[in-house]
């Protein structure tokens, strides 16, 4: 067995899912599907109608991610405020923690943030654009002029030190009636990742589902995170929350 399999082996002895990322050859967020051969499938749903299942991949300048999603009225959403993405219908996620450790965590799973830390949300708005929001929670900078802070009388503030829109995040879409593929690819550079094989990080990957009309959230599931905290969707401080302690492990090949 070799160094990284007895990792995942040691990783899934502590409940934690695993999964062995493959390096692509001739990747793009391009839309087609040449390069996703033996990209193992995560299964991110599996209710009725609804089915989720993500591919993750890298290659030196990227780490991409490839959803297919089945939804009955497939990947709208009407964001008015681009920090709250999350809260405005049909989107997907990427997760990602640079630090491994366990995090301290007090009531309503609410877990300590470390640099590192990246949730990336896209979407695809009425008019068809392709959009995206990074959010860093934790980062090293003495001014934070993109901090974000959200409020509730019932789960308290919570504040992201950098919420940017990202909407020139390589991404493509293919929308049909019954269902959607997206591709993006996301720089190492802006994750400050230097890749290489054997490379361990906390991985996770989502997909909220909308309404009809794709102006609000109904629902999210995620791969490897299924806290009771992922299904709340009327409380925005729990919602913009993410949950290091419930990801799973990836390890580069």
């Amino acid at each position: 067995m070799c160094s990284s399999d007895l990792f995942l082996a040691q990783q899934q002895a502590l409940g934690k899912k695993t999964a062995k990322i493959p390096r692509l050859k001739a990747a793009a967020a391009d839309g087609k599907y040449d390069e996703w051969g033996n990209a193992p499938v995560l299964t991110v749903c599996m209710e009725g109608s609804r089915t989720a299942q993500v591919q993750i991949g890298w290659d030196d300048a990227n780490l991409y991610a490839r959803f297919q999603v089945a939804d009955e009225s497939p990947f709208l959403n009407t964001p008015t405020d681009q920090r709250l993405l999350f809260k405005s219908g049909d989107s997907v996620e990427i997760n990602i923690a640079t630090d491994m450790s366990r995090r301290q965590a007090r009531g309503q799973n609410k877990q300590e943030m470390k640099p590192g830390d990246v949730r990336i949300i896209m979407a695809r708005t009425a008019d068809g654009r392709l959009v995206a929001t990074r959010y860093r929670y934790a980062t090293a900078d003495r001014e934070k002029p993109n901090a974000f802070s959200v409020e509730t009388a019932s789960s308290g503030k919570d504040t992201v030190d950098d919420v940017v829109p990202w909407n020139d995040l390589p991404m493509n879409a293919k929308v049909e009636k019954d269902g959607y593929v997206l591709e993006a690819a996301i720089p190492w550079s802006e994750l400050s990742v230097t890749p290489k094989p054997g490379l361990a990080m906390l991985g996770d990957v989502g997909v909220i589902y909308g309404n009809e009309g794709g102006n609000k959230n109904a629902i999210r599931y995620m791969w490897a995170d299924k806290s009771p905290e992922v299904s709340i969707n009327n409380d925005i401080p729990s919602e913009i929350r993410i949950h290091p302690n419930q990801w799973g492990t990836w390890v580069l090949e």
